[in-house]
C-alpha cells in the first residue's frame, strides 16, 4: 500500500506494512512501492530501505501465541526518502520479481513442516514407549500404535512428494501448482501430527514445557502465511481445468427490485 512518488534523484515512500517477520532487528528492508497508480500490477516496484532512514519507524511488535523466535512487526514509512540506486531491478517490475520467488518460498515452508512433523513422531513414539499405565507403557495399546502408524504413512507420503519439488526446484522446472499442493499438504499434516501426538501426551502434552507443545502452536500459523491453504486448493485446482471465476459488478437495476 506504499506509494512511491518519483523524483529527481530518487523517491519517497509513504505507507504502512503489517505482518513483517523480524522487523525489529532488520538493517534493511525490501519494499514493494506503487510508483505508477495508474498501472495496477506493472505498476509496482521494489526498494531496499535502510532501516536508519529518517521516516522509517517500528511502529508495533505484536503478540503471537506462538514462533516466539521470531518477532513480528508493523513498519511504517513517512516521506521515506531512497535513492534511485536502492531501486531492485527495473521501475514497474516488482510484481513480477515477488512471483519469480512465489513457489520457492512456498516449497521451503513445506519443508520446515515436514521435517517439524517428523520430529513431532519420533518425540511421541519415544514417549509412549515410556510411559507407564495400565500395567504396561500405552505403546502397547493397540489404538495408540495405529494412531502412530497411521502419521507416519502420511509423513512418508508427504515427504516423497517434499523431495520432488526439490528436485524440481533444482532443475528450474517447479510449478505453482505443485508448490501449492506441497505447501497445503505439509502444513495440514504437520498441525495435524501435533494435534495428534499432543493428545497422546496426556495432560503433560498441554504443558509449556513439554516436547510437543511449542511444535503444536507454532504449527499453526504455516496453514496460513506464504499464503492461506485455501488459496493453496484454488491453484491446485487449475490443474483440474478450473479458472479463477471473475466477478463483475452489475450496473444495471435489478428489474425484481423495488421502487
Amino acid at each position: 500500500e506504499a506509494v512511491g512518488e518519483g523524483g529527481k534523484d530518487g523517491f519517497e515512500i509513504t505507507g504502512r506494512k503489517m505482518w513483517i517477520s523480524a522487523g525489529s532487528v532488520c538493517d534493511y528492508v525490501v519494499v514493494a512501492a506503487v510508483t505508477d497508480p495508474t498501472k495496477g500490477s506493472k505498476g509496482i516496484s521494489l526498494f531496499v530501505v535502510e532501516a536508519d532512514r529518517k521516516g522509517f519507524e517500528v511502529a508495533k511488535r505484536v503478540a503471537k501465541i506462538g514462533k516466539h523466535a521470531s518477532d513480528t512487526c508493523l513498519l511504517t514509512f513517512d516521506r521515506v526518502w531512497v535513492p534511485k540506486e536502492n531501486m531492485i531491478g527495473s521501475r514497474g517490475d516488482g510484481f513480477r520479481l515477488l512471483m519469480t520467488n512465489l513457489s520457492k518460498e512456498r516449497l521451503s515452508i513445506a519443508i520446515g513442516s515436514a521435517a517439524s512433523a517428523r520430529r513431532v513422531l519420533a518425540l511421541t513414539v519415544n514417549y509412549v514407549q515410556g510411559r507407564r499405565a495400565f500395567g504396561g507403557s500405552i505403546g502397547g495399546l493397540q489404538s495408540v500404535q495405529t494412531t502412530l502408524a497411521r502419521l507416519r504413512v502420511e509423513i512418508d507420503s508427504c515427504t516423497s512428494f517434499v523431495d520432488r519439488c526439490i528436485v524440481e526446484q533444482a532443475r528450474g522446472k517447479l510449478s505453482a501448482e505443485s508448490a501449492s499442493i506441497a505447501k497445503y499438504l505439509a502444513t495440514d499434516l504437520a498441525h495435524k501430527t501435533a494435534n495428534q501426538c499432543l493428545q497422546l501426551f496426556g495432560g503433560y502434552g498441554y504443558l509449556k514445557n513439554s516436547p510437543v507443545a511449542r511444535h503444536f502452536v507454532d504449527s499453526r500459523v504455516p496453514r496460513i502465511y506464504g499464503g492461506a491453504n485455501e488459496v493453496m486448493l484454488e491453484i491446485a485446482s487449475r490443474g483440474l481445468g478450473f479458472r479463477p471465476q471473475r466477478f463483475r459488478r452489475n450496473k444495471t437495476r435489478n428489474p425484481r427490485s423495488k421502487m
